[in-house]
């Protein structure tokens, strides 16, 4: 079994003596683990005991994508959008099985931010982006279309795709900058060439979501800890899963954990540390059955395959060279 987990997420308070956190920030990222012990320091050396563990007990291989936000427009970062990055693709190249792939994050709103996504994808191979709207933009500001053509530019001359993946739907703060309806301009004005994931299937607004993935063949979505605030649940997913069978899109719906996040969801083993679920995570969703009434709805049976795709080959697409 291959899994490919296109949502994850590094944190640290500090980078090379310098605060990446501030208390106010601090704040901000506790408020995400709803309720549960926060894992503020997140940092590749959990990750990778977190993927032997799942890789050994459930007998696959396991690749992760993760990044670090930018959050330099509402909290002030001692650190520069450059040493963010560069912490991240450090942080990656600890794993000496190259499991985790590097997102780089920007703001688009910064003025170095075309400079900076050249270095990233040229100099340091990124994966691709994280963008997070929540911190204050919306993503279809004509003001930003440049940084979308020049990602084109950069898959041209990197010769492979370079995704863009898009905080969407709910969020701690800023959730009108997420819904899933401003992505649309973007999907249709940048297709076929843009590669948009929709993290957390824009959940509460996943059937806007997914209309704009069944208009738009650039447009994929991840299950990233989707159900936020309702926590994990295996009917809301196959809900998800069998309208986007219906519309065509399933093989576009990608698996992420979210971690460290995926702790808010899953509870660790006693002795544990929280950080060690994700193997919890993927048994959870392989164990996932349409319920009879939405069957009985008309909603479509999800076979074991196509959990699969989910869970890792649905991504192959995004990542052709891992």
């Amino acid at each position: 079994m291959e899994i490919f987990d296109v949502h994850g997420h590094l944190l640290t308070r500090i980078i090379g003596g310098k605060k990446y956190m501030s208390p106010e920030a601090e704040k901000w990222f506790r408020a995400f683990f709803l309720g549960t012990e926060p894992v503020l320091d997140a940092h590749a050396e959990k990750l990778i005991e977190a993927l032997d563990t799942a890789e050994e007990i459930l007998g696959c291989t396991y690749r992760i994508c993760v990044n670090i936000l930018d959050i330099g427009n509402i909290y002030n970062m001692e650190v520069s959008i450059s040493e963010l990055n560069d912490w991240v693709v450090n942080q990656a190249g600890m794993d000496s099985r190259g499991r985790i792939l590097p997102y780089a994050c920007i703001d688009p709103r910064r003025k170095e931010a075309l400079e900076e996504i050249r270095r990233c994808v040229l100099d340091l191979g990124v994966a691709g982006f994280k963008l997070y709207p929540p911190t204050g933009f919306y993503p279809d500001d004509h003001a930003f279309f440049p940084f979308y053509e020049e990602i084109i530019k950069l898959q041209q001359e990197s010769k492979r795709p370079v995704p863009l993946l898009f905080h969407q739907g709910f969020c701690i703060s800023g959730s009108k900058y997420a819904q899933p309806i401003n992505m649309e301009e973007v999907a249709v004005r940048f297709k076929p060439d843009l590669k948009i994931i929709m993290a957390h299937a824009g959940i509460p607004w996943s059937d806007e979501a997914l209309s704009i993935a069944a208009l738009h063949a650039n447009v994929y979505l991840d299950i990233s800890l989707f159900g936020d605030l309702y926590g994990f649940w295996p009917g809301l997913h196959m809900q998800l899963f069998g309208k986007a069978k219906r519309a065509g899109v399933l093989d576009r719906i990608l698996f992420g954990s979210d971690w460290p996040l995926c702790s808010a969801w899953m509870e660790a083993d006693i002795g544990a540390p929280t950080w060690s679920v994700l193997h919890k995570t993927i048994r959870a969703l392989k164990d996932m059955q349409m319920p009879g009434p939405l069957v009985e709805l008309g909603y479509p049976e999800i076979t074991n395959d196509e959990i699969d795709g989910i869970l890792g080959s649905n991504a192959r697409e995004l990542f052709p060279d891992v």
